[in-house]
């Protein structure tokens, strides 16, 4: 868990306060010389009081939707950090308010607890963080609506009895698995000592090269940069996309939303069945004017993910001409099914499950939505 400044860290009600100060950063290189090899006087006289530390953190931002969910209305952001130092299984829960800012010094409530990877508050540990959060949330489904990578190193500096924990955090905004924007920032926290130390550090570290005012906070470039991001192409492929290809474009599409572009197709077209149209109706999506595609028509554009849902399809296309990854999670084919019209449906049905399980499982692992 953070460690916490002094007495005066604290709001009305004894809540936990967190009060430190975020510049933008130019020049990564020049910062993490400073903070290896401070100048003679330091920083506003703060000199090293502790080893340089080096870790990845990683955070996943939570809320009921995207934007207007429960905890931003209330003011709150949350989030869940993988961080190797914490110990158990390395998650920590997060609870911070928009709180107030002053010249780059950020004052606001943060409350911390235990946690697990798990978005359902139910599956974490009891703490004041997490009584919070099901407090507002009341009982509607957490969802990830951002995420960072944080490149992270850490120093303390001290004067007299003053402290304060700087740190450079090299971020990466994540979609799921994909990287899509970069950003660098320095944080000072006051560890123990008045607010006003760190104003006077503010005023130091403006005049080390590629030091800058604040681009915002790590949530707002986090989410910014998911809805910004161009969607991912898909193409997912099966023998004839007369069938699961057709389920898993439907399910891909419905899942990913905005963050996907997805099409499907065949190494041997035939026309959509039936009863691929019947059961996907039965899950409210309206697939009736869909139509095979060959595999051929999509050889000289590019694609992401291509995504082989039959061992046939998966052995024609050994590497596509289109680059991207390749993803292949083969399903049986209903469409082999012989007897009644109700044992027939009852295999389109069981398929049908199978990939909208497996699509709302690569959705959220591959774009954290």
């Amino acid at each position: 868990m953070k460690r916490r400044a002094d007495d005066h860290a604290a709001s009305a009600d004894g809540e936990p306060v967190e009060i430190e100060l975020k510049l933008g950063v130019d020049d990564p290189a020049a910062v993490r010389k400073m903070m290896a090899d401070p100048p003679s006087g330091g920083l506003a006289s703060f000199v090293p009081d502790g080893e340089v530390i080096e870790r990845v953190i990683v955070d996943r931002y939570l809320d009921t939707s995207a934007t207007g969910g429960r905890l931003e209305g209330a003011g709150l952001r949350v989030r869940l950090r993988a961080d190797a130092n914490a110990g158990a299984d390395g998650t920590i829960l997060g609870v911070k308010s928009s709180g107030s800012q002053s010249a780059g010094v950020v004052r606001r409530l943060e409350l911390e607890g235990p946690a697990t990877t798990s978005l359902d508050p139910q599956d974490w540990p009891d703490s004041a963080a997490r009584r919070r959060v099901t407090a507002v949330v009341a009982g509607q489904t957490l969802r990830e609506i951002a995420a960072l990578r944080q490149q992270r190193m850490t120093r303390d500096f001290r004067r007299d009895e003053a402290r304060v924990e700087v740190s450079l955090d090299a971020m990466t905004a994540l979609a799921g698995s994909r990287e899509i924007a970069l950003r660098t920032e320095i944080e000072v926290e006051l560890l123990s000592g008045t607010p006003e130390v760190l104003h006077e550090i503010a005023g130091a570290l403006m005049l080390v090269p590629g030091i800058r005012t604040s681009d915002g906070s790590k949530f707002d470039f986090a989410r910014d940069a998911r809805a910004a991001a161009p969607p991912t192409r898909i193409l997912v492929l099966c023998i004839g996309n007369s069938c699961r290809s057709q389920m898993a474009e439907a399910f891909l599409s419905r899942d990913g939303g905005a963050s996907v572009a997805v099409t499907s197709a065949g190494t041997r077209p035939s026309p959509v069945r039936p009863m691929t149209i019947s059961v996907l109706a039965e899950r409210g999506i309206d697939w009736s004017a869909a139509r095979s595609k060959a595999m051929t028509d999509f050889l000289d554009q590019p694609f992401d993910v291509v995504v082989t849902v039959c061992a046939e399809a998966a052995e024609a296309c050994p590497v596509f001409p289109g680059g991207g990854r390749r993803v292949h999670v083969p399903f049986d084919d209903p469409a082999v099914v012989t007897g009644s019209d109700a044992d027939r449906l009852a295999a389109y049905r069981r398929i049908r499950d199978e990939i909208e399980a497996w699509a709302a499982d690569f959705v959220e692992t591959e774009f954290g939505a």
